[in-house]
């Protein structure tokens, strides 16, 4: 099917999709040249397996109320949310990944827009609970809308998927476990973002963030929130708290063949699908980060602040044609929305290095960063803002990294630890990017990061045949090198070919040439004709 793709795309000098070759996060193309494939990545699904299993539904995590419940129109998984009137905010159907999140009382009815559904006061007077629907699941969050007068609690009970469990770690903070029952993941405590600092284009010098901590009982999580920040005057309301979310257990079960997960658990893809970012002062810990709708990178406040973010694309399956490649060209694209200023080249401009070391986006820490090389390394200098800027760069556009070398050394075989953005420069005082994440899912995909790679697949391995004679009775097939030593030398058209003594055993012997260069020799024999038999 590829071949047949490369020729029609070659005598339409079009671009042509190759659908049977399509997975739920990657798209192939044949290109105009009749050579080169594309290939374009995403971190999430864009497309899901229809009903029969046959093809592919475009993911839609648009709420709509149905048959009693809330559901997405198209995702991975079957994920319902309550319409009201029950205590089951959250459910999935799924038998193998079955799991249950309560509310505190009955829930009153939600408000749906787009992909979230929020359920007005239902953890007392202007506290909202909100749930949003992901190609793979969903997040959760309290939203406080105005500041409390006395300290609050809020208890989430959660009947996780069959074979997982709570307990509690040496210090005795929550943990999961596993089928084997050791802890796979501690549960940490949830961060508190103030209305700048959950606002997508908020000031980062005015944003302020906090902490809930959280304990177990029984099932139940029981999330504090931090008083002092809550009472704190400088903190905007509302604040919002994230609480459960399924990427916390989603590598412990049986996931979606779309998701990579450590130790083979899932599918053959190479890499992980992750995006997060830690700083040097209020988010040192990517679990306050991973499950934002944006990344930051670079230098603010000053220069008091440096930001760095990590993501990590998963590469297909190692019977793709994009390993042993040459890359012809790759693209890291990333949605730029705002900016610490705006124009062709502001500051040192960001920074794309590979990765070279293991990582995960619920456990990385700024004291604990993975390594990094500087080969093939790329400086994008450019910068919009849709806010605080005028002329040809107060928007938001996408701002591309020239990936090639990165992506070269993973199709040669150097293992796919993802890409790290930093400041070109980290010796700024002001200079800094925010971007659109894969947790900008609606409409899907918003702008999220996109991983394009043109290339050349590996010359298919060239065959030969030798043909020799025997007059004595073989027991085996000799070896290439023997058969070429007694190789029978085949006429060029009109010589004769009748030399060839009818008793002799005609054999063959083929080598591949992974070269894709036939092999030159000259037969070591007398010169004999093949003839018909």
């Amino acid at each position: 099917m590829i071949e047949e793709a490369k020729t029609k795309a070659h005598k339409s000098g079009k671009r042509v999709e190759i659908p049977e070759r399509n997975t739920e996060t990657a798209t192939l193309y044949a290109n105009p040249d009749g050579k080169t494939l594309r290939m374009e990545l995403n971190l999430e699904p864009v497309r899901v397996k229809n009903a029969d299993g046959d093809g592919f539904t475009p993911i839609d995590t648009t709420l709509v109320e149905a048959d009693g419940v809330i559901k997405p129109k198209a995702a991975k998984g079957d994920l319902t949310l309550s319409a009201g009137g029950d205590t089951t905010a959250i459910k999935s159907k799924d038998p193998k990944t079955a799991a249950r999140v309560g509310g505190p009382r009955k829930l009153p009815k939600p408000n749906l827009k787009g992909n979230t559904a929020t359920y007005p006061s239902a953890y007392g007077k202007g506290i909202d609970l909100v749930v949003t629907a992901t190609p793979t699941g969903f997040r959760q969050q309290l939203v406080i809308r105005k500041r409390p007068a006395e300290p609050l609690t809020f208890r989430i009970p959660v009947d996780l998927p069959k074979g997982l469990s709570f307990g509690k770690g040496d210090k005795g903070q929550p943990t999961l476990k596993g089928t084997d029952g050791k802890p796979f993941l501690d549960i940490r405590p949830a961060p508190l973002l103030d209305a700048v600092a959950a606002d997508p284009s908020g000031d980062l010098d005015a944003a302020k963030v906090g902490r809930a901590a959280v304990t177990l009982d029984g099932s139940d999580l029981v999330y504090s929130p931090d008083p002092a920040f809550l009472a704190d005057p400088a903190t905007a309301y509302p604040v919002t708290m994230a609480a459960v979310d399924d990427d916390w257990y989603e590598c412990e079960i049986d996931t979606p063949s779309s998701t990579y997960c450590p130790d083979g658990v899932s599918a053959p893809y190479d890499g992980e699908p992750m995006d997060t970012f830690v700083n040097n002062a209020d988010y040192p810990d990517s679990w306050s980060n991973f499950n934002l709708d944006r990344i930051l990178v670079g230098k603010s406040n000053n220069g008091g602040v440096r930001w760095r973010s990590y993501i990590q694309f998963p590469l297909p399956a190692k019977s793709d044609p994009f390993w042993g490649s040459t890359i012809e060209n790759a693209d890291l694209t990333l949605w730029n929305h705002i900016s610490s200023d705006c124009g062709l080249r502001v500051g040192s401009g960001v920074t794309a290095r590979r990765i070279t070391s293991d990582w995960d986006e619920l456990n990385l820490t700024w004291s604990n960063q993975p390594s990094v090389t500087s080969v093939g390394a790329n400086t994008e200098y450019g910068a919009y803002n849709s806010a605080n800027c005028s002329g040809a760069y107060a928007y938001e556009w996408d701002l591309i990294h020239s990936v090639n070398g990165i992506v070269q050394a993973w199709a040669n075989g150097e293992p796919n630890y993802g890409i790290q953005l930093t400041a070109g420069n980290e010796s700024d005082t002001t200079n800094w990017r925010r971007y659109r994440t894969r947790e900008s899912t609606y409409p899907y995909p918003a702008h999220a990061p996109r991983l394009s790679v043109d290339f050349e697949p590996p010359a298919p391995p060239h065959q030969e045949t030798v043909v020799t004679t025997s007059r004595e009775p073989l027991t085996s097939i000799p070896e290439y090198e023997e058969a070429l030593t007694r190789s029978v030398y085949v006429p060029e058209p009109g010589e004769s070919a009748d030399a060839l003594d009818p008793s002799d055993e005609l054999i063959a012997a083929t080598e591949k040439h992974p070269e894709g260069r036939p092999r030159q020799h000259r037969p070591a024999l007398p010169r004999a004709a093949l003839s018909r038999r």
